[in-house]
């Protein structure tokens, strides 16, 4: 005798799979080798007419965001400025500085603070600037590059974004 358990006819044929491989998968659809038989110029031009190029799949390891709870501890960090930008947000200027924060772990945080025009975590950053050697006069982004020991802190009662509380130079 067969002990084989029989499914009703077309029971597994026409189960759909699920996952991002299964039949109709977009994700499937753009793995596919289809196109493979033509040679790699004929790819570059074939839906644009344009070359294609890595400029779309570039490698970032270091995520500038805004520090917030559970995410930045609250701490003290030796930081450096590595950028700053000028945006419009609401017809106000706000200059974005970029730092990369290191505990005394080891740990690496890439965080941004924006400091609006006139306000004033702007004249504290403009301070601490000057502190650091940027000269009188020298327009803000002087400051890349300048090495504080900042602290971290959550203060606001509203938000869970942090804010830098207190700086100094970093001295070598």
């Amino acid at each position: 005798m067969n002990n084989r358990i029989r499914t009703p006819m077309g029971h597994r044929s026409d189960r759909k799979t699920s996952g991002p491989l299964g039949r109709g998968s977009k994700v499937k659809d753009l793995l596919s080798d289809e196109d493979m038989s033509m040679n790699p110029e004929e790819a570059q031009t074939k839906n644009n007419e344009m070359p294609l190029s890595f400029g779309s799949f570039v490698v970032r390891s270091n995520q500038y965001e805004y520090p917030r709870m559970g995410k930045v501890p609250a701490t003290r960090y030796h930081s450096k400025i590595v950028d700053m930008k000028i945006r419009v947000k609401a017809g106000r200027l706000i200059l974005d500085v970029y730092y990369d924060f290191e505990d005394v772990y080891g740990r690496k945080f890439h965080v941004v603070q924006s400091y609006p025009e006139g306000s004033q975590p702007f004249q504290r950053l403009a301070a601490a600037l000057a502190a650091a050697g940027v000269p009188e006069g020298a327009t803000a982004d002087a400051g890349i590059g300048i090495e504080e020991i900042v602290e971290l802190d959550y203060t606001s009662k509203t938000s869970d974004f942090g804010s830098i509380v207190e700086r100094k130079p970093y001295v070598h």
